[in-house]
């Protein structure tokens, strides 16, 4: 393969977890890794795209994926996606689970299932599911021939120790090892609004169908990891679904599948805002621009379907400065020209996500920033929203990274003018970078050294002095305030008092 080509980083044995729709395998998946990573929902057919994540169990770990429902005749057209996506999970998989519901009771698409699964040759545990404190018969799935059925419950977390002890038997699970920082991954999000070509995009990266693509709005809900390989560089990108309008959200599904996309922003080091150069910038692409804004994470923004930019007559200068003045909040974002289609600009975004990343951590000297902020101060002064006067620096300090926190002392309580923030926020990018990565300023409010004192004031005497002069203030001797005392506040201080 060629250096420049992503590949896809997959050490650990993989396990399978397929059956029919509603069987409770989302649920399952959420058990094994201890994550509420993919969709539950009553209705079928919400799982579309390969979730995979890893399970660490008594000192050992694996990976897992869950699929789609399978239905042998099933016509809708998501299911059919799914079964192409369940039959690549079975084809890469060390151990499948075959896994069936014990209230339902054994189907024929169960039996049908079970001909696919043996046909693959791949060793199989069948689990039942469902089964709570086994009041429920499991002895009719024995006719499958996969030996004796293993109950479970995984809503209610029963059974769910034995069958890791299985698993990690059949497969031969290796020991969990520690993973160095410096070979730790990249987290990317892919973000954007529907039909933007995040599938796509990830599809590219990876170098295989990961995720479901088709022209239906909303066709991706769970968010989607991959590890890629670039260059030696291990990243880990999510393909999150595209984020719409509440109105917009048909069921429960798709509702769970924007927040999941959001807390992939959350979670993530780097944040490719994806747009189309088809359809230019929307309402929208500003929405999702301000979540990642306040979120906090390096940014970049991804143009996708630049192959068409010769039948739209747009430049590249033009869509730059079209973004430019669309989101002016995110104008420190590097914008790359990419084509998910193609593979154009493959190798630019790359370059720009690592950039974004070392800037998102970056730290600066305390000396230099205070130079750079004095000096900037001393042009432009620092104002308040309430349009308080005699504001003064005093002080500033990078009190953290990811993103780049700077608080700085002043002597006045207030709330920093947009403008003044906005100010000192381009001196702090002119002079140190900061490219695709946000700044947070915090003010902290510094008392005067001249301002009421917490210990005890004394007063002077006179002191005598040897050279005949008469004593100035210069030469008294602190003493205590006692001395000062009239007689009779003395006698008086000694007197008992009268019960």
């Amino acid at each position: 393969m060629k250096p420049e080509s992503p590949t896809v980083s997959d050490a650990l044995p993989l396990v399978a977890v397929v059956g029919r729709p509603n069987v409770g395998k989302s649920t399952l998946f959420n058990r094994l890794t201890g994550r509420r990573q993919a969709i539950v929902d009553s209705k079928p057919g919400s799982t579309r795209d390969r979730a995979y994540g890893r399970v660490e169990w008594q000192r050992r770990e694996f990976s897992i994926v869950d699929t789609g429902g399978l239905s042998p005749g099933a016509d809708e057209h998501f299911l059919k996606l799914s079964k192409v996506q369940a039959d690549v999970a079975i084809g890469q998989a060390a151990l499948v689970i075959l896994l069936v519901d014990a209230q339902s009771g054994l189907l024929p698409d169960d039996e049908a299932l079970a001909r696919k699964v043996r046909s693959s040759g791949k060793p199989v545990i069948l689990v039942i599911n469902k089964a709570e404190a086994g009041r429920r018969a499991t002895n009719e799935f024995a006719r499958l021939g996969f030996g004796e059925p293993f109950p479970v419950s995984a809503e209610h977390n029963e059974g769910i120790g034995d069958l890791l002890d299985l698993i990690t038997e059949r497969i031969q699970a290796p020991e969990i090892h520690e993973v160095q920082d410096n070979v730790r991954p990249i987290r990317v999000a892919l973000v954007g609004r529907t039909n933007v070509g995040k599938s796509s995009m990830l599809n590219r990266l990876v170098g295989e169908e990961r995720s479901i693509v088709s022209p239906v709005s909303g066709t991706t809900r769970d968010a989607v990891d991959s590890e890629v390989v670039w260059q030696g560089k291990p990243y880990l990108f999510v393909d999150t679904a595209g984020i719409r309008k509440v109105r917009l959200l048909e069921d429960g599904a798709d509702h769970v599948a924007v927040v999941q996309a959001k807390r992939a922003i959350d979670r993530a080091e780097v944040c490719v805002l994806m747009v189309s150069a088809e359809e230019g910038m929307r309402e929208m692409d500003a929405t999702i621009a301000g979540l990642v804004q306040e979120s906090g994470r390096a940014v970049v923004v991804a143009v996708n379907k630049w192959d068409l930019a010769k039948s739209l007559d747009k430049t590249a200068a033009q869509m730059r400065e079209e973004f430019s003045y669309r989101i002016k909040f995110l104008e420190y974002a590097p914008v790359v020209l990419v084509s998910a289609k193609t593979g154009m600009g493959r190798k630019d975004l790359f370059t720009a996500i690592d950039k974004a990343r070392v800037e998102w951590s970056r730290r600066v000297p305390t000396g230099p920033l205070n130079r750079c902020l004095q000096d900037a101060v001393a042009r432009n002064p620092i104002r308040f929203k309430k349009g308080a006067d005699g504001v003064n620096l005093l002080y500033a300090a990078q009190i953290r990274v990811d993103p780049p926190t700077f608080t700085l002392s002043v002597n006045r309580e207030g709330e920093l003018h947009f403008s003044s923030e906005r100010f000192l926020v381009n001196c702090l990018r002119k002079e140190f970078g900061f490219d695709g990565s946000p700044i947070r300023i915090w003010l902290r409010v510094r008392k005067s050294r001249s301002g009421p004192q917490s210990f005890k004031m004394r007063k002077a005497v006179p002191r005598p002095r040897t050279d005949g002069k008469p004593s100035s203030g210069r030469d008294m001797p602190v003493e205590s305030s006692s001395q000062f005392e009239s007689p009779k506040s003395r006698i008086d201080k000694r007197r008992p008092r009268r019960s």
